[in-house]
């Protein structure tokens, strides 16, 4: 996680938290000469020390400011990176495997996880090298002023040490555990939140709640063990190193009490373990945290890594055939096409038509290429779907879902997909589609700004404004009145040179007239094609529908 762009910033941080450490060095040593000063009735030193004290606490002052500027900066940056990089690697998946991964983990990754990324990961990884250095330099003082006691001292600290590294590996399991939980807990609230209309219109509200309850109890319930289990090993390391503390104090009365060492010396040692044994403890556990935070980083890029697969071509070539031949697919074991064969032609209008299930959308969505575990064959001019680069293919392709997505930004950037403005062109598509009046003002949560036909207009709008000449559209004016629809339906009609495939369960003469030619649908196959003449003649199936809703 350390870019290039930060490293700079990382290691001025470093220094800095190192030059800090060693700054609680100087004031243990100040301490203990304090101590001996006061010994030795020594008046015109202690003047002197004290002088020399208010200078070091303002030069610690200093490096502490700086410290924390750096680090809050270093933190900053190095979550804005990761964040961008993973929201990158999210919207560079392609279509299927995004779709088969649950959003609450990219949610999770990019909300939760960030505190424990911060707190488990960046800090610990300024703090290691210092931590090292200054009780490196405290171990060398220590040695400096007596062996004997450096040996006592260094014995009696590795019990909360060895406690600590005993316990790395339980602390990275129950972080694993919480953030798994953290991951639950987003899905579960998105899809009540989702279904917030449901559970309205059915009067199951208390329901809802209860469902929230559970999820909220389980991730609490997770939290509180992670909670108890850090603060246990917290509490027994503290009490561990009060106990390491006490050794020191009793062994070094002893031997002041000999005239081996001052009594100074033994409240500079007191003070200094503290730099041996607090590094020593916190390396493993701030090992034991880069380990748990590693695991969560690791969780996120397992998710986001795009799937292996064979080399993809750019569609170069302008698309005037495309040929679906004996295609099969579906969602999991659920086999929802069978045995598809037709051909859509450049510049043609195709409706696609049959009851509710038969498979529309999912032909649509193979078009657009989100399956790719097909059987059979999509050729867009000759070549293979299934070797294509979609980026190159959405080049040439808009779609218009019948589930449209409004950005919390102004109508214009949600047409033009913050593309740079063609005014005429933009002016001409909002008469088009009776959107010119509207307010352009921020469009809200997802659109909740606008009705539902304001929204599937501007979906129509945005797919216009591309001016790709291949349209797939799928049910794109069923929240529209009679005379809007028809009236945007003729506007995509009539584009020239535009080949159009819609779905479309408006069963009207007026309309289906204009189509060069009809697919009939049902139980995923494709049952009738022709011109609505040509259907209406052979009296099949399509005749049944249409006579069905026009009675």
């Amino acid at each position: 996680m350390i870019d290039s762009n930060n490293r700079g910033i990382y290691l001025l941080t470093i220094v800095l938290s190192t030059l800090q450490l060693c700054m609680n060095l100087v004031f243990s040593w100040l301490l203990g000469t304090f101590i001996d000063l006061i010994a030795l009735n020594s008046f015109n030193n202690l003047y002197r020390l004290g002088s020399f004290v208010i200078g070091i606490v303002l030069v610690d002052l200093l490096i502490a400011v700086v410290r924390n500027l750096s680090e809050g900066y270093y933190i900053k940056k190095s979550l804005e990176e990761y964040k961008r990089k993973v929201f990158q690697r999210i919207v560079g998946l392609p279509l299927q495997q995004f779709q088969s991964t649950a959003t609450s983990s990219f949610l999770s990754g990019l909300s939760n996880d960030i505190v424990v990324i911060k707190d488990q990961y960046l800090i610990p990884i300024v703090d290691v090298v210092p931590c090292f250095l200054s009780a490196m330099i405290a171990l060398a003082m220590l040695l400096y002023y007596s062996i004997t006691l450096t040996f006592i001292a260094l014995i009696s600290s590795m019990i909360p040490v060895i406690f600590t590294a005993l316990m790395s590996n339980t602390m990275v399991k129950k972080e694993k555990e919480l953030s798994d939980h953290n991951d639950l807990y987003i899905s579960r609230l998105k899809d009540l939140l989702n279904g917030f209309v449901t559970l309205k219109s059915y009067r199951k509200e208390n329901k809802g709640v209860e469902l929230f309850h559970e999820m909220n109890q389980s991730l609490e319930n997770s939290r509180n063990q992670r909670y108890r289990l850090f603060s246990n090993v917290n509490s027994v390391t503290s009490d561990l190193m009060v106990s390491t503390q006490f050794v020191i104090l009793f062994c070094g009365s002893l031997l002041a009490i000999k005239g081996r060492i001052s009594a100074g010396t033994v409240i500079i040692f007191v003070n200094l373990i503290n730099s041996i044994v607090r590094p020593l403890q916190m390396i493993p556990s701030d090992i034991a945290n880069i380990k748990a935070a590693k695991g969560i980083l690791q969780k996120m890029e397992l998710s986001t890594a795009i799937e292996k697969k064979t080399p993809e071509k750019d569609l170069n070539t302008y698309i005037e055939h495309i040929i679906v031949n004996d295609l099969s697919c579906g969602y999991d074991d659920q086999m929802v096409l069978k045995h598809i064969s037709c051909c859509f032609e450049k510049g043609k209008k195709y409706a696609i038509v049959g009851p509710s299930g038969s498979g529309k959308t999912t032909l649509i969505k193979a078009l657009m290429g989100y399956f790719k575990d097909y059987s059979g064959s999509i050729l867009y001019e000759g070549e293979e779907l299934k070797t294509l680069s979609l980026s190159s293919l959405y080049e040439q392709i808009s779609f218009i879902d019948q589930n449209v997505f409004i950005f919390d930004e102004s109508m214009q950037d949600n047409i033009t997909m913050f593309q740079n403005v063609d005014e005429q062109l933009y002016q001409s598509i909002l008469q088009k589609t009776k959107l010119s009046g509207i307010n352009e003002s921020k469009c809200g949560e997802n659109g909740n700004r606008l009705s539902g036909g304001q929204k599937q207009r501007i979906s129509i709008a945005r797919a216009l404004y591309s001016l790709h000449h291949i349209l797939l559209i799928d049910e794109a004016t069923s929240s529209l009145d009679h005379e809007t629809a028809h009236a945007i339906t003729r506007t995509i009609l009539d584009l020239k040179d535009t080949t159009s495939i819609i779905i479309t369960h408006h069963l009207e003469k007026d309309e289906l007239v204009l189509f060069d030619e009809i697919l009939f649908m049902k139980d995923g196959m494709i049952k009738e094609t022709g011109s609505f003449d040509e259907l209406m003649n052979q009296k099949g199936l399509f005749h049944g529908l249409y006579t069905l809703e026009n009675k």
